[in-house]
């Protein structure tokens, strides 16, 4: 199994890379990787560019698939996320997320994905909207290993 997450930019604060670093601790069995990706641009376009080229690079390894997390995209409760993650890391062996910078999706990028998944209908700052997708990735891992840490 392998999880991959595609986000532009990097933490500027530690207090979050703690809580992340622990998080990532929890989820090793999923060989998950978080690949930050610097904007050189100050538009859609160019951070699409930099997103549609990781993408192309990681494909040349896996064949993965493609998730944009965008707050129109299907919405799931925990339950339900872990059992649409763990199916289609069933099925494909791998999968991909993506958390677009600070101007969104370009409809590049939005026409390469898979899907969209939303983690809610508010929209975050980009390090929230991080830090709770690798939350919800640990909490989905536990529900679907029968573990008790979602309640």
């Amino acid at each position: 199994m392998k999880v991959d997450l595609i986000v532009i930019g990097k933490y500027k604060d530690k207090n979050f890379e703690a809580i992340e670093n622990e998080f990532t601790k929890r989820i090793a069995k999923l060989n998950f990787t978080i690949h930050e990706l610097k904007s050189n641009s100050e538009n859609q376009a160019g951070e699409a560019a930099l997103i549609l080229k990781k993408l192309e690079d990681l494909g040349k390894k896996n064949k993965s698939y493609t998730f944009a997390l965008t707050e129109r995209g299907k919405k799931y409760d925990s339950p339900q996320f872990s059992q649409a993650i763990f199916q289609k890391l069933e099925d494909h062996g791998a999968l991909t997320f993506i958390i677009a910078g600070a101007y969104g999706f370009h409809q590049d990028v939005l026409d390469k994905v898979d899907a969209e998944i939303s983690l809610s209908p508010l929209t975050f700052p980009h390090k929230f909207a991080r830090l709770i997708f690798i939350e919800q990735l640990y909490r989905g891992m536990t529900i679907f290993d029968n573990h008790p840490y979602h309640n």
